[in-house]
């Protein structure tokens, strides 16, 4: 057991687009945000706090991803996320758009608009992912506790 605090990653959802089930928001570290995130409305993780971790099972996204990707080793994944959808893991990973994602949460640089798809999206996913990635193995490396805090800003704007 580590004597560690906690590094505490925050993500705010602080927007909703009902007909493209889009989620957007800001992942924040010590408060700062460094990254915009992505979900589905169908299969949001509910607001609480999680702890972090490598996934000790290689599904195919991960083999996909290690094949791929030098840097990617595993997969982070939400420890008690299986509370809430027990069939899957619950990970960070890389996405633009909310039907790429189950109940995960993708990583992006910055919220955008795809024109093409008239919906909202986060621009810039593999590269803002591996950054987030790379930080987060860091901390884990040097056995720092992680957690996760789920919030939605009150009065979040929605497009219906």
């Amino acid at each position: 057991m580590t004597n560690k605090s906690p590094v505490l990653i925050e993500v705010k959802r602080n927007f909703i687009h009902k007909p493209s089930k889009t989620v957007l928001g800001d992942i924040c570290v010590n408060g700062v945000a460094k990254h915009s995130s992505v979900e589905n409305l169908d299969c949001l993780l509910p607001e609480g706090v999680y702890s972090l971790n490598w996934n000790k099972n290689n599904t195919p996204l991960t083999v996909r991803y290690q094949d791929k990707f030098n840097w990617f080793r595993q997969h982070l994944v939400f420890d008690n996320g299986a509370d809430v959808y027990p069939d899957r893991g619950i990970y960070f990973h890389i996405a633009n758009y909310s039907h790429d994602l189950k109940g995960c949460i993708g990583v992006g640089e910055y919220k955008s608009w795809d024109i093409r798809l008239n919906q909202p999206m986060v621009a810039n996913s593999t590269k803002s992912f591996r950054m987030f990635y790379v930080f987060i193995d860091d901390l884990l490396e040097m056995s720092s506790p992680i957690l996760v805090k789920i919030t939605s800003v009150p009065d979040t704007p929605s497009m219906l």
